[in-house]
């Protein structure tokens, strides 16, 4: 399990990577001031904004991936926490 989930990061790109450890500090630095569901949805509204921005100013490549990397860990701690 622990290599499945080294192979998965090495396989990401540098980009993907990025969103994954910059949302994730992100949402980790707003759950001890606000609860966690707005912490939550205020990463998800920012990692679309930021895909928004990415396609309107054709400065960044949009993608969907972006946006599920820089969502995935702190969905896996909201699942984790609502069970």
């Amino acid at each position: 399990m622990k290599s499945k989930i080294a192979n998965l990061i090495n396989r990401m790109g540098n980009d993907k990577k990025n969103h994954l450890i910059l949302f994730t500090l992100g949402y980790l630095i707003l759950l001890p001031f606000i609860p966690i569901l707005y912490a939550y949805l205020i990463t998800c509204v920012l990692a679309g904004l930021v895909e928004a921005y990415d396609d309107m100013s054709k400065k960044g490549t949009p993608e969907i991936w972006d946006f599920v990397a820089s969502i995935a860990l702190p969905t896996i701690h909201v699942i984790l926490v609502m069970i």
